[in-house]
């Protein structure tokens, strides 16, 4: 969404104000133990957050098959590519193709820049 539909307003870590976004509608926190505890809850979420929006240059804005999470999670275990082939039920022309292919979605010059960049769109 765009826009979340409640507000958070925090002042001096003494008291909050959470508002229905476009409302009158709210309530103000004054124990210091809830007031923490929404302002860590803030911190975190705005820490984790992620662009809704593909980056430019992206190729690919949905999340792979999950064959290709599969395999993303195997190299990142460190498995060779007749490792991953075993254990997909594939032949290694096929990992190495479909390596090949999330390589260029992903902007990546090497599998270590591509489960990185993988790991930062939450794929992994």
């Amino acid at each position: 969404m765009a826009q979340p539909p409640i507000t958070l307003h925090l002042f001096d870590s003494r008291a909050a104000v959470v508002a229905v976004r476009g409302s009158t509608r709210g309530f103000a926190v004054r124990e210091p133990v809830l007031v923490h505890a929404l302002e860590a809850l803030f911190a975190v979420t705005w820490t984790h957050g992620q662009p809704l929006l593909p980056q430019s240059g992206s190729r690919q804005t949905q999340l792979p098959d999950r064959d290709d999470i599969a395999l993303l999670q195997l190299l990142g275990e460190g498995a060779k590519d007749e490792q991953v082939a075993r254990a997909l039920g594939m032949s290694v022309r096929t990992v190495r193709r479909r390596i090949s292919l999330l390589l260029t979605t992903l902007d990546a010059t090497s599998r270590f820049q591509a489960g990185v960049l993988a790991r930062g769109r939450g794929w992994v």
